[in-house]
C-alpha cells in the first residue's frame, strides 16, 4: 500500500527555491531534470518510506540524497510520509534544520 505523501510549507518553498536557482543558472533543462527526480522518487518513496537513511531517531527523521547537492529530510507518520525540508548538502552540516 502506498502511504501519502504531503508537503510542509518548508519544504514546498526549498522545492520551489531550488527550481529558481536551477533555471536561473542552468534553464529550463535542467529545471525539468530536478523535478523529475524528485517525483520519481516520492512515488518510490511512498511505497518503501523507510529507504532513507535515519538522520534524528528522537525526531524520527529520514533522509535520502536526491542528488549530489540536495538531501530530502523526511517523517514517516502513521499513514503518511511529511517531507519536512530540502536541504542544500553545500551548508556548513552544524546548520541543519529539519524544521
Amino acid at each position: 500500500m502506498a502511504l501519502e505523501v504531503r508537503w510542509t510549507k518548508k519544504a514546498l518553498n526549498d522545492f520551489n527555491h531550488i527550481q529558481d536557482y536551477l533555471q536561473f543558472t542552468w534553464g529550463d533543462l535542467s529545471v525539468r531534470k530536478f523535478t523529475k527526480k524528485v517525483f520519481n522518487f516520492l512515488d518510490l518513496l511512498s511505497v518503501f518510506p523507510y529507504m532513507g537513511t535515519m538522520e534524528n531517531k528522537d525526531l524520527n527523521i529520514r533522509g535520502f540524497v536526491i542528488t549530489e547537492q540536495v538531501t530530502l529530510f523526511y517523517q514517516v507518520r502513521y499513514h503518511q510520509i511529511i517531507l519536512m525540508r530540502f536541504y542544500d548538502n553545500r551548508q556548513d552540516p552544524k546548520s541543519k534544520k529539519y524544521k
